[in-house]
């Protein structure tokens, strides 16, 4: 099946240079701009809801959003509920993925949840989260129904009044391609579509007063409005066997970084019990080999992520 889903990419790719070459376009029922994981669910369930032709178009080669080329291994999912820290309720390809995630581990390190983090329950490393969603968008690939253009960035908007009626991307190569379409989803990270569209649109988390909803920001502050979190860069470390020291950075000073949590890690504590505040070692660990049976000689994988990177 997979080696079938990537014959057809190389088919549509083909097809598309010819379009591009000749200055064509390409028609499709469902356009969905980006390579988010928001990207990739409306793709596949549009396309398992029977809908013909559906095309996803994708900057970036890598899709999964913050799963993979973001690289928020630790699914940030945790909300406290009546003083406890819960996930949010699951359900649909969420929950779908988590368990394709659950799955992986298992195989891979004989737990289904080898985090053991404060941030949440499931992990996955940036690489095996991108397999695991070309897996996900495979079976509608090969049905036709499916398919996925890498490498294009919007530049115009078509309309017909107020609706949305195509998109054109530019390609790495500076090709020019024109999508037309039925219904067009932006899913792309910096509301590509929307933005190129001339439509009203906001950045940053939700004041309590414009949706009513109990819990959000009392008012929009600077912190408030810079809190988007897909422009944050993440560092992944993996534990090895010796110390690895890079050398010293230019322009590198200490002072820049006094009071947060990557001033002074010390010796890490090895876990984080009720009560006690996370820090940069249990925060965001994606593989825990210090505190659980692990299989396969897993070593510790924690991700430097944090509200200051935010």
């Amino acid at each position: 099946m997979k080696r079938l889903a990537w014959k057809i990419i190389a088919c549509s790719v083909l097809g598309l240079s010819r379009l591009v070459a000749g200055g064509a376009g390409l028609e499709t029922d469902v356009l969905v701009v980006g390579g988010s994981e928001a990207a990739c669910a409306a793709a596949v369930q549009a396309a398992r809801l029977g809908i013909a032709r559906v095309t996803l178009v994708s900057d970036i080669d890598m899709l999964g959003g913050q799963f993979s080329a973001e690289g928020v291994g630790p699914v940030d999912e945790r909300i406290k509920l009546n003083g406890h820290s819960v996930n949010f309720p699951r359900s649909g390809l969420a929950l779908e993925m988590l368990e394709a995630i659950a799955r992986r581990n298992l195989e891979r390190y004989g737990q289904a949840r080898p985090g053991n983090c404060w941030s949440a329950t499931d992990t996955i490393e940036p690489k095996a989260a991108a397999e695991l969603f070309e897996r996900l968008l495979a079976p509608e690939m090969a049905s036709g129904r499916l398919r996925v253009l890498r490498g294009f960035v919007p530049i115009s908007v078509s309309k017909a009044g107020d609706c949305v009626r195509g998109v054109t991307f530019r390609g790495r190569d500076g090709q020019s391609l024109d999508v037309s379409a039925t219904v067009t989803i932006d899913a792309s990270d910096w509301g590509d579509v929307i933005r190129l569209s001339g439509a009203g649109w906001f950045a940053g988390v939700d004041p309590e007063g414009r949706f009513g909803e109990a819990g959000e920001a009392k008012s929009l502050g600077v912190v408030e409005r810079q809190e988007m979190n897909p422009i944050t860069w993440t560092i992944t470390l993996r534990a090895v066997d010796r110390d690895c020291p890079i050398p010293r950075p230019a322009g590198y000073d200490r002072r820049n970084y006094a009071g947060g949590v990557f001033a002074d890690f010390g010796v890490l504590p090895e876990t984080y019990p009720p009560g006690i505040p996370a820090t940069a070692y249990s925060q965001r660990r994606l593989v825990d080999a210090r505190n659980l049976p692990l299989a396969n000689g897993a070593r510790d994988v924690i991700q430097l992520n944090t509200t200051e990177m935010d």
